[in-house]
């Protein structure tokens, strides 16, 4: 047998990522060009399905092929380097530990780590124990090929992983959820009104801002935000249809940015002159976004995509009673992002959930419960995410959200004095459950999938439960404050136009989150950035 030179194949490996990324960079310079180029009627509308549908999936592949064969090179390199000094552990479970783990390669400790679910408490710890401590930070640091974090597999073992490997999984986990939990939100409503041409008659924007625990903040944007909104609806994935309405999101550093963005937008939509009112009249489309897209970068925006609204078509088949089941399809709201192909589908639905989550504590739904499926660029669901809203009984520490600028600029400062709280009987809040689509859950995401399709509501309630105990879930208690914003007139004599919004913020005013087969709440403290100004 004939072995290959480990740096050859390093190399190579180097080649494959390089043009791997060429092509993402490539697809992604092209995509916005094409998209709203100023090119109408017949032949553009085709070219552009094509290029959605057939011709930027094909980079995409394409890329994804050269990435694996990178890693795959890699790999190799990394075997024919220890095939002559070390042993390999196998994939079975039970391997003693020691050297024999050390020569295991990083792909079949990813699959020993999938596969063991039937493995014994005793065959779990040999395994743990016989890992190098490099091995064992990949692990605990590294993801699956759908993107699902490993610490979330190393979590499900419970009792059967030593406590030590228990406790890092969780803070792993804990700080992955804090890049979804919201500690500060502000929703406005954007009326535009005027004789411009692209208002035709009242056009509306709508914004989000939301900045969550781990500092990152969103802007997001959705309604006539760019030339694609005529675009004629085409298919998404084969159950889903894109409408043409567009959103835009952009990512910041701090609250304070996003707010200072979201108002320069807001003041810079009216023209201040004959020929900027000329530019939003010849292309509404470029005019719009433009505008969007320079007080995003004037206050320091990180990052920035545009996403297809439509709607999805959702095929499950659920229990009614004990012993009948019914197939039905949910209409779910969807949403693709155009860059990089992943999507999302939102519903709400009626639930009433009653859950025990511990420590004293219960929660009792008040009948709406808002569902969210993560897709990959495949279609396949990732992670479903389930927010309630409801009284929180009982007693629980949580962990203020805010800081004291923001809760006197935007609501009620949270309930405390020093850093946490404890809930009181009967105070409305809300619980959020977000659960990884793995092999061993992929029943429970469908289950309740199902039971919402075919209405069974107490079939769904039942799934919750269940769920809970596999999912990150999060107890949030909130204040909410509306406003209204300042308006803005414009009048040239030409043109007029006249722009006003409604705000709500929403400030988070403590937060207590379990990790996934946890048992134990803890307090979480967002880490504010926002600065008032002076």
């Amino acid at each position: 047998m004939l072995g290959a030179d480990p740096e050859q194949l390093r190399a190579l490996a180097k080649l494959f990522s390089k043009y791997s990324s060429v092509l993402d960079t490539t697809a992604g310079d092209l995509n916005p060009t094409i998209m709203r180029a100023r090119w109408n009627g017949p032949d553009a509308q085709q070219f552009r399905q094509q290029w959605a549908a057939r011709m930027r999936p094909q980079l995409k592949s394409a890329s994804e092929l050269f990435e694996d064969t990178s890693r795959r090179l890699n790999a190799q390199a990394r075997e024919q380097e220890q095939a002559s000094s070390e042993s390999s552990l196998g994939g079975g479970p039970g391997g003693s530990g020691g050297s024999g783990s050390t020569g295991t390669s990083k792909s079949e400790l990813q699959e020993q780590l999938e596969g063991m679910g039937t493995w014994t408490g005793q065959e779990v710890t040999d395994w743990w124990n016989g890992l190098s401590e490099e091995q064992r930070q990949e692990l605990l640091n590294g993801k699956d090929g759908d993107g699902i974090p490993n610490a979330y597999y190393l979590a499900a073992l419970e009792d059967k992983l030593p406590e030590d490997a228990r406790v890092a999984a969780r803070d792993i986990l804990v700080d992955n959820a804090k890049a979804s939990i919201p500690m500060y939100a502000q929703k406005d409503t954007i009326g535009v009104d005027g004789q411009l041409a692209w208002v035709h008659g009242g056009a509306h924007l709508s914004s989000q801002i939301i900045q969550n625990a781990d500092g990152s903040v969103s802007l997001k944007l959705s309604g006539d935000v760019g030339g694609g909104v005529n675009t004629p609806s085409t298919k998404g994935g084969a159950n889903a249809t894109l409408t043409g309405e567009l959103s835009k999101t952009y990512k910041f550093n701090s609250l304070q940015e996003a707010l200072a963005a979201r108002e320069q937008m807001l003041n810079s939509l009216p023209p201040d002159s004959f020929s900027r009112a000329s530019d939003a009249v010849k292309n509404p489309g470029e005019y719009i976004e433009g505008t969007l897209d320079k007080a995003a970068r004037d206050n320091g925006t990180t990052k920035e995509y545009m996403s297809a609204k439509g709607t999805l078509s959702f095929g499950v088949e659920g229990k009614v009673s004990s012993d009948a089941s019914a197939s039905a399809k949910l209409d779910l709201a969807y949403e693709q992002n155009l860059d990089d192909g992943t999507s999302s589908a939102s519903a709400t639905a009626k639930v009433t959930a009653k859950l025990d989550l511990g420590d004293g504590m219960k929660f009792g739904g008040n009948g709406e419960a808002g569902v969210k499926l993560s897709m990959d660029k495949d279609g396949d669901i990732q992670k479903m995410t389930i927010n309630l809203k409801g009284t929180v009984e009982g007693s629980v520490k949580v962990q203020a959200g805010a800081s004291d600028p923001m809760a006197d600029m935007f609501g009620p400062k949270p309930p405390s004095e020093g850093p946490s709280a404890q809930s009181k009987a009967g105070v409305q809040g809300t619980v959020q459950l977000e659960l990884y689509t793995t092999d061993a859950n992929r029943h429970l995401v469908e289950s309740y999938m199902g039971n919402l399709a075919s209405g069974n509501v107490v079939g769904a309630a039942g799934d919750l439960q269940e769920i809970y105990h596999a999912s990150a879930v999060t107890t949030q208690l909130d204040s909410t404050v509306s406003a209204e914003t300042n308006v803005v007139d414009f009048d040239s004599g030409v043109a007029s136009l006249k722009v006003g919004a409604t705000s709500e913020a929403t400030v988070n005013a403590g937060t207590a989150h379990k990790s996934p087969y946890d048992d134990d709440f803890h307090g979480i403290r967002g880490e504010a950035r926002y600065e008032p100004q002076k």
